[in-house]
């Protein structure tokens, strides 16, 4: 796990998205249709790997915030986050589209992530239904 959140960490600190000032773009509020336009990207054939990665990284950075212990989030946002991302995957069959992604991915590094994303995913969907 410690090897794993490095990684991601990694990831995040030099791949993720900036503002112009070059700060981490904030995810604490997102809408479903950013998770929508990030599993549309993973559907559509003429993706380029470019726009996957972009998408993976905005999709585990969303993640991220429901999780994020250090978060300035009340327990009540974070759960409206994380309703927010579970209803837009369960509507847009979300995992199976981040599942056939995962291994088109040129890089490890890539794949991992991806694979990582849809565990979290997947157990809160589980955790929801439990």
């Amino acid at each position: 796990e410690g090897q794993e959140s490095q990684l991601i960490n990694q990831i995040h600190n030099t791949e993720g998205l900036k503002d112009a000032a070059g700060n981490p773009l904030d995810y604490s509020e997102f809408e479903e249709s950013h998770v929508k336009a990030c599993l549309n990207v993973f559907k559509d054939p003429s993706s380029t790997e470019e726009q996957r990665v972009e998408s993976l990284i905005t999709l585990s950075s969303i993640t991220q915030t429901i999780e994020a212990s250090n978060s300035s989030l009340g327990r009540r946002e974070k759960h409206a986050n994380q309703v927010r991302l579970l209803n837009a995957v369960i509507q847009s069959d979300g995992l199976a589209a981040i599942h056939d992604v995962q291994s088109t991915y040129t890089e490890q590094r890539h794949r991992a992530l991806a694979a990582h994303v849809l565990a979290k995913i997947a157990s809160k969907i589980y955790e929801g239904w439990n």
